[in-house]
């Protein structure tokens, strides 16, 4: 699988999430979509999306969670129009 597509998948899920005000593991976005990813891999699909102003990360030893900004959003949502 791309990391294009587990990106999307990623941004597709935290638009799903965009008001309850949270942050989701980004491990366990992609385990939802049967995709596996170790840390080190979470840790760089977050710092991508966060670099790209989509997403506001928390990166630690035990992975990345992530919330979708309003950059995000307009980006899902032009993808979908």
């Amino acid at each position: 699988m791309t990391q294009e597509v587990k990106l999307t998948f990623i941004l597709q899920y935290l638009y799903s999430k965009k008001f309850d005000g949270g942050y989701h593991s980004i491990i366990e976005i992609l385990q939802e979509k049967g995709i596996e990813v170790n840390i080190n891999e979470s840790n760089a699909l977050a710092r991508e999306l966060e670099h790209k102003g989509f997403i506001k990360a928390s990166i630690t030893k035990d992975g990345a969670s992530a919330f979708i900004t309003s950059e995000g959003v307009d980006y899902i949502e032009n993808m979908q129009s």
